[in-house]
């Protein structure tokens, strides 16, 4: 089974929004805009390494995931 980084990227994405039923943005970091409105979790890449090659052919990586939970002082229900 290959699993690419996009879709690596993408079942973490998707594995957030189902466990807040939908109800926080998930955005990846870096940001594509400058204007974020809460609750809102950040999806953060912070390194990728070389993994163990499995020699064929393919790039093993390791990867290095950061979730950054943002909550403003005036997101409704925050308690």
């Amino acid at each position: 089974m290959t699993i690419t980084v996009k879709s690596f990227h993408q079942a973490i994405i998707d594995t957030i929004k189902d466990h807040f039923s939908g109800k926080v943005q998930v955005i990846s970091y870096p940001l594509e805009t400058s204007e974020i409105r809460t609750p809102v979790v950040l999806l953060e890449m912070e390194s990728a390494e070389d993994g163990q090659d499995p020699g064929d052919g393919r790039l093993a990586l390791r990867c290095r995931m950061a979730v950054h939970c943002v909550l403003g002082f005036q997101t409704d229900d925050i308690g």
